[in-house]
C-alpha cells in the first residue's frame, strides 16, 4: 500500500510539472517568438550565413516573392520552405549576373527545364559575389535542373536544422527565466506538493485520474491545452484539482500552551520554513526548465506502470 501511496504521489506532482512546462512552454512561444520574433530573426541569420554576405540576404529578402511571405512589408518571414527558397535563390542569381552581363536576362531557370548549363552559366558570372564558390561546389555533382534543386534544398534544410539548434538554445535559456517567474508567482513549492499528496489520498487519487486522462491525449505532448487557450485552460485545471499552491497569509500557532495560544502571520504554511521554501521552489524551477514533452513521457511511463500492477505468481512461484 505504501508503495502504491508514493507512486500515485509521483504521478500526481509529475502532472503538475507537466501542466506548469505547457504554461511555460506558451509564456515562451509567446514572447520570444511573437514579441522579440526571434522565430524571423533566426531564419534571417541562418539565410545570410547561407548566402556569406549581409548585402546579398538584403538582396533576397527584398524579392517580391520573399517579402510576400512576411506579414507586413518591413517585416521578415519567420518560415521559408525549401522550395520556395531555391525559387528565391535562382531568382536573385540571375537578377544579380545580368547586373554584370545584360545579356543573361534571356536565360529562363525555371521548374519546367532540365538543362542545368544555363544555371552553370548564370553563376559562373558572380564573379566577386562571396556566394559563388558555395553554388559553384554544390552544383559540381548535379546532372541537371532537378539535381541541382534537390541539392540546393537539402543545403538550405541542413542550414535551418542548425538556426533551429540557435532558436532551441535561446528559447531554453527563457523558458529557464520563466519558470523561475512562474514557480514563484504560484508558490510551486515541490517538497509542499509532495508532503501534502502523501497525507491526503483525496488529493492523489483526483491527480491520477487527471494524468490517465491527459496521457490519452494523442497530442498531448506538443500542445495538450489548445495554443492560444493554454492559459486560460490551465487556470481551469488548477481550480479543478486543487492544488497546494499560492500565496496566502497564514496563521501558525508558535505557542500552543499559552492562554490563549501564541500565534503569528505568515505566507509560510504550518511547517514550513524559508530555507527549506527556496529549496522546494528552486526544484521546482528546474523541473520545469525540462519542458513538457520530458514530463508527459515521463507521466505516461509512470500511469502505464500502474496500470500494470502487481505481476501475478506463476504456478511455480506459489509452490
Amino acid at each position: 500500500m505504501f508503495g502504491s501511496d508514493i507512486l500515485d504521489a509521483a504521478i500526481g506532482l509529475f502532472l503538475v510539472y507537466f501542466l506548469f512546462s505547457v504554461l511555460c512552454s506558451t509564456l515562451n512561444e509567446w514572447i520570444v517568438g511573437h514579441m522579440r520574433g526571434m522565430r524571423a530573426k533566426t531564419l534571417e541569420i541562418g539565410i545570410e550565413r547561407l548566402l556569406a554576405c549581409s548585402d546579398t540576404k538584403n538582396d533576397f529578402f527584398n524579392l517580391p516573392l520573399i517579402r510576400s511571405l512576411a506579414i507586413k512589408d518591413e517585416a521578415k518571414p519567420s518560415y521559408i520552405s525549401s522550395a520556395t527558397f531555391v525559387d528565391g535563390l535562382l531568382a536573385l542569381v540571375k537578377a544579380k549576373a545580368t547586373e554584370v552581363d545584360p545579356t543573361l536576362a534571356d536565360i529562363t531557370l525555371d521548374k519546367a527545364s532540365q538543362e542545368l548549363d544555363p544555371l552553370r552559366v548564370v553563376v559562373s558570372a558572380l564573379k566577386g559575389v562571396e556566394m559563388q564558390p558555395i553554388l559553384e561546389s554544390l552544383l559540381s555533382g548535379a546532372k541537371d535542373m532537378e539535381e541541382a534543386r534537390k541539392k540546393l534544398e537539402a543545403w538550405f534544410n541542413e542550414g535551418m536544422d542548425r538556426a533551429t539548434g540557435w532558436y532551441k538554445k535561446h528559447a531554453q535559456i527563457w523558458t529557464a527565466v520563466l519558470a523561475l517567474g512562474v514557480v514563484g508567482f504560484f508558490n510551486l513549492d515541490t517538497l509542499t506538493i509532495m508532503r501534502e499528496l502523501m497525507s491526503n489520498s483525496k488529493l492523489r487519487a483526483t491527480l491520477v485520474a487527471s494524468a490517465e486522462e491527459t496521457v490519452k491525449q494523442p497530442t498531448a505532448g506538443n500542445n495538450p491545452l489548445m495554443g492560444s487557450n493554454t492559459v486560460a485552460a490551465i487556470e481551469q485545471k488548477i481550480k479543478e484539482l486543487q492544488l497546494p499552491i499560492g500565496w496566502a497569509w497564514h496563521t501558525n500557532v508558535i505557542n500552543a500552551a499559552s492562554t490563549p495560544p501564541v500565534t503569528v502571520a505568515s505566507v509560510l504554511r504550518p511547517g514550513e520554513d524559508w530555507p527549506m521554501k527556496i529549496g522546494g521552489l528552486l526544484v521546482t524551477a528546474c523541473a520545469l526548465s525540462l519542458g513538457a514533452p520530458f514530463w508527459f513521457d515521463l507521466l505516461g511511463k509512470l500511469v502505464n506502470l500502474r496500470a500494470a500492477g502487481k505481476k501475478p505468481e506463476t504456478l511455480k512461484e506459489k509452490k
